[in-house]
């Protein structure tokens, strides 16, 4: 998980930009550490990253311990040894770098490099959180709703949550949702729980655009509206949500909210079927079969058939009995 993080949040950098060509104070070589480092207005050269940055680590530059304990945990230009880069992360957390808190804190939770530690972990977390960080925030919240670290506090947690949530951090917006629609330590609030699921739908959740869906279909903490309910469905199965697909295909096929459509309800339960779902396999195969919606193909019913028995499937059994009968 660590590691994923650190790939992810290197992205987003730690200062405005390289220094001011000319300049030459530490100041300004430890902005070209950084620049040279995440290749940020110069081409990146993690050599030249660490030659710069070295010295300066030594001498307490937050930037510059970033960028070696960076080095160090990738082992980009150095021999990769984790262990020393937990401690340019943690002097540069000590020197108020929230992204080093960050850091530490993922080490610590996940022993990575470090003996495992939830107490210390949740305590970087904690000070990153205070400056702002919405990844920490995140982290927070989550080992308060599971009591890592600290006792369990659920209204901590939708704090740290929420904070994180109203810089548009995804994961936080469908944490909130699933603590809401589920009652995790609140009253259920299905309303509440389509407000942040909406959030993060808009930035393009699958999940939490099902879910929304969901809202819309049965007129659970949002106006009861199908054509909301299919607009979110769809964007849920195109982006792999499996179980909005094979809905959307029950709901072209039944006619429920939507008219009866055969080419829409074929289009969806294939699209689940090439994600493994073994029921919109049977299905494809009873719409063969019956020849309602779409001209009628015994064989093509008997392969559909033949792979929802392969995906575990059992009902089709029965239909492939009589077919081949």
């Amino acid at each position: 998980m660590a590691r994923l993080l650190f790939a992810v949040l290197g992205l987003l950098g730690l200062l405005a930009g390289p220094a001011l060509a000319g300049q030459d104070g530490p100041e300004d070589r430890d902005l070209r550490a950084e620049a040279y480092y995440f290749g940020r207005g110069v081409k990146r050269d993690p050599r030249q990253a660490y030659e710069l940055a070295r010295p300066l680590a030594e001498q307490g530059f937050p930037r510059s311990q970033m960028v070696m304990g960076s080095l160090l945990y990738d082992g980009q230009v150095v021999e990769r040894d984790p262990s020393a880069a937990f401690s340019y992360f943690s002097k540069a957390a000590e020197g108020g770098s929230t992204i080093g808190q960050l850091f530490s804190g993922l080490m610590l939770y996940g022993g990575d490099g470090v003996e495992e530690d939830k107490k210390r972990a949740l305590g970087f977390f904690r000070q990153a959180a205070e400056g702002g960080n919405p990844e920490a925030q995140f982290h927070v919240g989550l080992m308060l709703q599971k009591g890592e670290g600290a006792a369990k506090d659920a209204a901590g947690a939708i704090e740290a949550f929420r904070l994180a949530a109203g810089q548009g951090h995804l994961a936080s917006q469908v944490a909130l949702g699933n603590i809401f629609g589920s009652g995790l330590g609140v009253p259920q609030d299905m309303a509440e729980a389509a407000r942040w699921y909406r959030l993060a739908a808009d930035q393009g959740d699958p999940g939490s655009q099902y879910l929304l869906g969901l809202a819309y279909y049965f007129g659970d903490g949002a106006p009861r509206d199908m054509a909301e309910a299919t607009k979110w469905l769809g964007r849920a199965a195109e982006g792999g949500e499996i179980d909005a697909a094979y809905n959307l295909g029950v709901m072209y096929a039944k006619g429920e909210g939507v008219a009866r459509n055969g080419p829409m309800a074929l289009k969806w339960f294939r699209l689940a079927s090439d994600g493994g779902d073994a029921r919109s396999m049977y299905s494809l195969g009873y719409l063969h079969d019956a020849g309602d919606l779409v001209p009628q193909d015994r064989q093509e019913a008997l392969r559909w058939y033949r792979l929802a028995i392969k995906n575990g499937n059992l009902e089709a059994r029965e239909r492939v009995a009589e077919l081949e009968q």
